[in-house]
């Protein structure tokens, strides 16, 4: 496979492969257990630039409170948080464990078929629709709600 750089070299075998998986995991965490821990000790969140510039709700505005609600057991105060993650969330895992699997499997991080393409695309509409409406003060229901 080619790309911008040239050859992208994968690790030969499926095991170097399924390390490299679990070794991006265990960086995900980390990162996500030091900003909890962040947040804790200090009540520092994730600032959003656009709504710190503009004012304005961005898609992903509330989402850092959305996940700490889930881990909690909190649905109610997730969703008040950000729905759109809350709901986007356990399709995303999914379509990440499936796309790892297959990486292990053939070292391939192509799509392979049209169906992923239009989820991701799907998703991404509905994302900017989701972004719009949140600022719309009709639907005032979709901002995060403050602390």
């Amino acid at each position: 496979m080619k790309s911008i750089l040239g050859r992208v070299r994968h690790p030969a075998s499926k095991w170097q492969r399924a390390l490299n998986v679990a070794v991006l995991l265990v960086l995900l965490m980390l990162v996500f257990v030091l900003l909890k821990l962040v947040h804790q000790a200090f009540g520092i969140g994730i600032p959003c630039p656009l709504n710190a510039v503009t004012g304005l709700f961005c898609p992903g505005c509330g989402m850092f409170r959305a996940v700490n609600a889930l881990l909690r057991g909190d649905l109610w105060q997730a969703f008040r948080y950000n729905a759109f993650s809350v709901i986007l969330l356990p399709l995303l895992l999914i379509f990440g464990a499936r796309e790892a699997a297959r990486y292990i499997r053939a070292a391939s991080f192509v799509p392979s078929g049209r169906w992923e393409m239009r989820l991701c695309m799907g998703i991404a509409v509905v994302c900017v629709v989701y972004g719009f409406l949140r600022n719309v003060p009709f639907f005032a229901i979709l901002q995060p709600v403050s602390l």
